[in-house]
């Protein structure tokens, strides 16, 4: 798993005194390059690109923190976090990132996009804003008007 290979590099770089710092540096360079990659092959997909919106990703980063630690993949009670953003016409997508040899958010967003209702919500119009959030290996969008 490339996170693991990661926070091993870093291991042997830093003594046991930096072992958290290291870490954290580690998932904060992957989380904002997940977040950042989700977003802009999104965006490909669209005719008038989405905003980020910085509410919806901490949310979205809530919601995927609560599913990871609950183990329940699902789509029971997401409206309960994007509704703290925003009271319009809201929507969620759910994917678990791949740990592949090439690119695994690529990876992720083509499994969003082979979904009917997915792809729904990454090509509707109504939407103009979207936050990511991922926590481990699943990640959350929440989109908006």
């Amino acid at each position: 798993m490339k996170e693991k290979t990661i926070i091993g590099i870093m291991l042997v770089f830093f003594s046991v005194s930096s072992y958290w710092i290291g870490i954290g540096v580690c998932y904060s360079i992957m989380k904002d390059e997940t977040h950042h990659k989700l977003f802009h092959y999104a965006n490909i997909e669209r005719q008038t690109p989405l905003k980020w919106d910085e509410c919806l990703a901490e949310q979205a980063e809530i919601r995927a923190k609560r599913i990871h630690e609950s183990g329940e993949f699902n789509h029971d009670g997401w409206e309960y976090y994007a509704r703290k953003c925003s009271d319009e016409f809201i929507g969620e997508n759910l994917v678990q990132n791949y740990d592949d040899f090439h690119d695994e958010f690529y990876q992720s967003h083509n499994v969003l996009m082979k979904s009917e209702l997915h792809r729904e919500n990454i090509e509707n119009e109504r939407f103009n804003k979207m936050g990511v959030g991922c926590y481990a290996l699943t990640c959350v969008q929440f989109f908006s008007k």
